[in-house]
């Protein structure tokens, strides 16, 4: 087997397999950030895919 890319996740996102309840953790980080806050991770964070090609988040 040859592994080309392995992947990791903050958890902010990921539901529970046996749903108890909603994950609040990625509402309650936005809900504490600034628009430009957020603007400058989405710069930062997802201006490029994991396969690195270019993407458009920020020309909307």
């Amino acid at each position: 087997m040859k592994v080309d890319l392995i992947q990791t996740s903050c958890d902010f996102a990921d539901m529970f397999i046996d749903f108890k309840e909603e994950r609040t953790a990625l509402n309650d980080w936005s809900k504490n950030q600034e628009e430009n806050k957020i603007k400058e991770y989405w710069k930062n964070k997802n201006t490029k895919s994991i396969d690195g090609f270019e993407t458009n988040i920020l020309k909307n």
